[in-house]
């Protein structure tokens, strides 16, 4: 071959390699920054995440005071999709408070909506679907108390203890969140109770996990949740129980010398004395319950309602307990497996409220078999009916009482 037709050839197979693409271009930089990003914060929470190893014993069967029945299926309806995740109620005569997914507290009479406080003023916090899109900021009202004559009190997943006055419509954040308390930041606070009007004791979740990312807390099951003692009036604060597992619901007795605290994720209720010869001394209340405990309340009978927002079926298999022996295998799932999915795969569509008495001992039991009512979060009652609430809910439910 002369060279002029090597040139020649050397020029066609030129032509043929296509330009390459721009890699330095501000759209690719752009899009290789947030990858990166990304990647940092999922393989932060990988590193943060140190399942805990665990077991429970066998769930208790449907029998007896837990033999399964249809109560909870008779339910009225109350505001349906006209309030979103109604988590705490507070029955009070004709009259129902309770807060919001949407970072509201509403009043209740009738069964109609009468008023609704926005818990922020933020301007990013004035629409529904904007407090939806920022409940950071906007905030997540779950437990709900009354405080004094004037003002109810909640404990805000997001942003701390708030108190509210409902004639003034207004609120104020009395305890934010990340104020350090014994070395730790506030994180969750979930529930809370009344001592008096300038004392009250409420759960911190966990001190590792937030709101937002609750399921990681579920999955780990490390004991990182506590109990805290709080002076609104000289804002003091005392860790009165801490190593809780998922501290959730909080019920004081009738007497206040000791106070009731839900450890979600190991199934049980924990009993810490405030006051008398046990000061200071925490017991089991009541362990292996059918479900994972939330919202604990002192019903009109003196007894108290424990809420089992996901039922343990005795007869199915449950992933999550067989894995507690296992926390390499959470490890990987973690790793492997969307967040959002494990959410969705630990929603059970049934509906289980016990009632147990003072001593610790389940009289009855409230079953919703349908699927119509589920993930309840709440039972109070008042002289006719039982109100349940849930965090997911998209009404209030409401069903007359055994008779």
């Amino acid at each position: 071959m002369n060279e002029k037709n090597k040139r020649s050839l050397k020029n066609d197979q030129t032509s043929k390699i296509k330009p390459s693409r721009n890699f330095c271009s501000p759209k690719n930089i752009f899009l290789s920054i947030i990858v990166l990003l990304i990647s940092l914060v999922i393989s932060q929470k990988f590193s943060k995440f140190e399942p805990y190893t665990y077991s429970l014993p066998s769930p208790p069967k449907f029998e007896g005071p837990l033999a399964v029945n249809n109560i909870l299926d008779n339910s009225e309806l109350l505001l349906k999709d006209q309030i979103l995740g109604p988590e705490s109620l507070l029955i009070e005569g004709d009259t129902i408070y309770t807060g919001t997914e949407d970072g509201t507290i509403v009043k209740i009479v009738n069964g109609k909506i009468v008023k609704t406080i926005v818990l922020s003023n933020d301007k990013k916090c004035k629409s529904k679907e904007d407090r939806l899109k920022n409940g950071k900021l906007c905030g997540r009202p779950l437990g709900v108390r009354r405080l004094n004559k004037e003002e109810l009190i909640t404990a805000d997943g997001f942003r701390g203890i708030v108190k509210i006055n409902i004639e003034k419509e207004t609120s104020e954040i009395v305890l934010p969140q990340g104020t350090i308390i014994e070395g730790k930041a506030l994180t969750f606070a979930d529930d809370l109770d009344v001592i008096d009007e300038n004392t009250i004791v409420f759960s911190d979740a966990t001190t590792k996990w937030d709101s937002e990312n609750m399921m990681y807390d579920f999955l780990e099951n490390a004991p990182h949740g506590r109990a805290i003692w709080f002076n609104i009036k000289t804002n003091e604060t005392k860790i009165l129980v801490d190593e809780l597992f998922f501290a959730n619901g909080v019920q004081i007795f009738p007497d206040k010398k000791s106070i009731l605290i839900a450890e979600t994720t190991m199934a049980k209720v924990t009993r810490y004395y405030l006051e008398g010869p046990k000061k200071g001394q925490r017991e089991n209340f009541i362990e292996n319950l059918p479900g994972v405990p939330d919202n604990i309340r002192l019903n009109s009978n003196g007894n108290f309602y424990i809420p089992l927002p996901a039922i343990r079926d005795p007869v199915k298999f449950d992933l999550r307990e067989f894995l507690g022996p296992f926390p390499w295998v959470r490890r990987l799932m973690m790793q492997l497996i969307p967040i959002s999915i494990m959410e969705k795969a630990s929603i059970s569509k049934y509906g289980l409220v016990v009632e147990v008495d003072q001593n610790g001992k389940i009289l009855n039991s409230f079953h919703a078999t349908n699927g119509d009512i589920y993930m309840i979060t709440q039972a109070s009652d008042d002289e006719n009916y039982i109100y349940l609430g849930g965090y997911k809910a998209k009404f209030i439910a409401r069903v007359q009482k055994p008779r």
